[in-house]
């Protein structure tokens, strides 16, 4: 981009390092955002909302378009993710199944593609799992329900198609599987789900008649 000038609502990058942070919060940022090195003991990174160009190349954090490296599964502490809102692309990768002391993963509204990697059943510590607004398709990965801490689910706005899998017990947050091409009929496991608050399922293609087990969810506000 001419002058290096990149413009955009808000910035907030946290580099936690140790006792050490270094946090950037800007509306403007007229110079290029460059990361010569990434700590191994970052956990937590933030680059949501924003309008920043080029890419995030491997060994060399700068902008944040393009697919996400496998260079992130390098990062054995981090516990946030966040880089929703932006325009990656390609497929979620593999590796980020090594971050096992993520709680936080939000992707939401980029452009990736692809299935759901089935390594992200890996991350036990994982609390709030958001992929929504994606472009990604295939089946839900049955051992998600694997993610014993997992509060909360948002994976609407996607192309996923096959059948509902079993959840984790412990949602209670929230469940929303809107606007994919989900099929089959309804499954009875949410009256497992007693502690759900938002659940929707709205525009895919189930058949069936609902579940009375939903009439008993006492927990849905909405």
């Amino acid at each position: 981009m001419a002058g290096n000038v990149y413009s955009f609502g808000v910035i907030l990058l946290e580099l936690i390092t140790g006792k050490t942070a270094v946090t950037e919060g800007m509306e403007f940022l007229k110079r290029p955002l460059i990361l010569i090195t990434v700590s191994p003991s970052l956990f937590k990174l933030r680059f949501g909302s924003n309008e920043l160009s080029r890419n995030i190349p491997s060994g060399n954090w700068n902008h944040l378009t393009g697919v996400l490296p496998p260079l992130l599964g390098n990062l054995a502490n981090l516990q946030v993710l966040k880089l929703q809102m932006n325009k990656h692309n390609g497929a979620i990768p593999i590796e980020i199944g090594q971050l096992h002391k993520l709680s936080i993963l939000n992707l939401s509204c980029n452009s990736l593609g692809g299935s759901i990697p089935s390594e992200i059943s890996s991350l036990s510590s994982l609390s709030l799992l958001n992929l929504q607004g994606n472009n990604l398709n295939g089946c839900i990965p049955t051992s998600i329900e694997n993610l014993k801490l997992l509060i909360e689910r948002q994976l609407g706005e996607n192309q996923l198609s096959g059948v509902i899998p079993s959840m984790p017990w412990i949602l209670q947050v929230s469940l929303n599987l809107s606007g994919n091409h989900i099929s089959g009929y309804i499954p009875r496991i949410f009256d497992n789900l007693v502690s759900l608050e938002v659940l929707d399922l709205s525009n895919n293609k189930f058949s069936h008649s609902i579940p009375k087990e939903l009439t008993e969810m006492s927990a849905l506000t909405e």
